[in-house]
């Protein structure tokens, strides 16, 4: 059953809405990434076209004509809101089934609309794996707030807590392993030792081990950003030096695939542990139809990686020994 949708255009991705959209299977879900424009006229001009061209792929794909229609017109409806195209001015991504729409802002160069019984989310992922994302809690007040962290801070909602003692429960969500990070880590903005220490002994004492760090609140919270990424980068670059490390010498040994038919199948069958998409590529308006079906099947792998308990990871083609498109580490 089809509902009306509603939702606001988000400004950052935070990795647990990503393993969503990653997780989510349905027949159809559509997917539509819209370039910046540089007047609100050609971007109208673009979605037209993105409309017309969604509409002929969800006939070829022999859907009812009344789906067709309901979902164009929860597009129609959602870019008719007051701030749409103010919003989408960087770029957007658009995802829409008959239980979700969401839109994110996203740097793209070309448009592309996609049909299947998933997401096409590659070219989202190819600009949130740039950044590692981590957590902020900024802890002056009484109350603390806690952020995502990815390319900007994105508040998240967090139940006020009635003592320290039950931040580690608050937080469990958040800093449980997801297919993009082992640990996340934790920035606490706190001018309190005490106060951090003792969150530090909790988070430890609740299994939740994830990487601390400490900052003085020199500014808000959002002037935060630059210094806290500062401080996880520190953290997370050697590690993922050593997970690229660990490719190249399992790659002598044969542990490790970089043809994509065969990735995808390892993936499939739950073999593949880390899976290394090569940032920087993006399927062009003109892309053969073989480009086309090694990108769905790209993203088949990521889909497969993400559910079957893998870790994504970004990396350059120098980096793989010259893979092109991913490369992934096999479990045996």
């Amino acid at each position: 059953m089809i509902r009306p949708l509603s939702e606001k255009i988000k400004t950052h991705l935070c990795q647990q809405a990503l393993v969503k959209l990653l997780e989510h299977q349905q027949n159809p879900s559509l997917s539509i990434y819209l370039p910046a424009a540089k007047t609100e006229a050609q971007q109208q001009a673009v979605f037209e076209r993105v409309l017309h061209e969604a509409e002929a792929r969800l006939d070829a794909f022999a859907f009812e004509p009344r789906i067709i229609r309901i979902l164009l017109d929860q597009l129609l409806r959602y870019s008719n809101q007051p701030d749409f195209w103010a919003q989408s001015h960087q770029g957007l991504a658009l995802y829409l089934s008959s239980e979700r729409l969401q839109a994110y802002r996203c740097p793209l160069q070309q448009y592309q609309v996609r049909v299947d019984d998933y997401f096409y989310v590659l070219p989202l992922l190819n600009y949130f794996l740039t950044q590692q994302p981590f957590y902020l809690l900024w802890w002056v007040d009484r109350t603390p707030r806690l952020f995502a962290a990815g390319h900007q801070l994105l508040e998240l909602s967090l139940p006020q807590a009635s003592s320290p003692q039950e931040l580690p429960g608050v937080l469990e969500d958040h800093l449980a392993p997801t297919c993009f990070s082992s640990q996340p880590p934790l920035v606490v903005v706190t001018a309190e030792r005490s106060r951090f220490e003792g969150l530090q002994a909790r988070l430890q004492a609740a299994g939740l081990p994830n990487p601390c760090h400490q900052l003085e609140p020199e500014c808000p919270p959002e002037d935060m950003y630059a210094l806290a990424r500062s401080q996880v980068d520190t953290l997370l670059v050697p590690e993922h030096q050593q997970l690229l490390n660990r490719y190249l010498t399992l790659q002598a040994q044969g542990q490790t695939v970089a043809d994509l038919m065969a990735l995808t199948r390892a993936a499939y069958n739950s073999r593949v542990s880390t899976l290394f998409l090569v940032t920087g590529y993006e399927a062009s308006e003109d892309a053969s139809a073989l480009q086309n079906q090694s990108t769905d099947i790209l993203n088949r792998a990521t889909i497969y990686t993400c559910t079957n308990g893998g870790r994504i990871c970004a990396a350059r083609p120098e980096q793989l020994g010259g893979a092109q498109r991913a490369a992934a580490i096999l479990r045996y």
